[in-house]
C-alpha cells in the first residue's frame, strides 16, 4: 500500500492519532519519516517530551523522540483531545539530532523533560 492510499489516523491502545495525508507524504520526502511509522513513537515506554513553544502560540505543541526500531524519531503533535478521548494531531516527523538522542538517554523515559 502506498502512502497516498494509506490512513490518515490510527488509533493504539485508545489514543487517536490523526495527520494531513500531504503533510504526510511531503513529511516522507523531506525528512525520510512517514507520519504512520512515526505514530509508533508513542510506543516507546521510554520516550521523552517537553513542551515546545517556539512554532505556534495559538495550540499547545509538544517534541516526543522514541525508538523506532534502530531509529531515535522526533515527532512534534499537538493534543487536540478533551475530557473524553485522547487524541493528538501530527505535526512533523524527523531523525532526532544527537543532542536530542543525549536528552532522551538523559530522560530515562521521564515525560516532561
Amino acid at each position: 500500500m502506498t502512502e497516498s492510499s494509506g490512513p490518515t489516523h490510527k488509533i493504539i491502545n485508545g489514543t487517536e492519532y490523526h495527520w494531513d495525508l500531504a503533510k504526510s507524504e511531503t513529511n516522507a520526502s523531506k525528512h525520510k519519516v512517514n507520519f504512520c511509522e512515526a505514530v509508533l513513537v508513542f510506543s516507546d515506554p521510554f520516550r521523552a517530551e517537553k513542551k515546545n513553544t517556539k512554532h505556534s502560540l495559538s495550540e499547545s505543541r509538544f517534541d516526543s523522540v522514541g525508538r523506532v526500531g534502530d531509529r531515535h524519531i522526533l515527532v512534534v503533535y499537538a493534543d487536540v483531545g478533551d475530557e473524553d478521548i485522547e487524541a493528538f494531531r501530527l505535526i512533523s516527523a524527523r531523525e532526532a539530532t544527537p543532542t536530542e538522542i543525549k536528552e532522551y538517554r538523559a530522560g530515562f523515559g521521564k515525560k516532561g523533560i
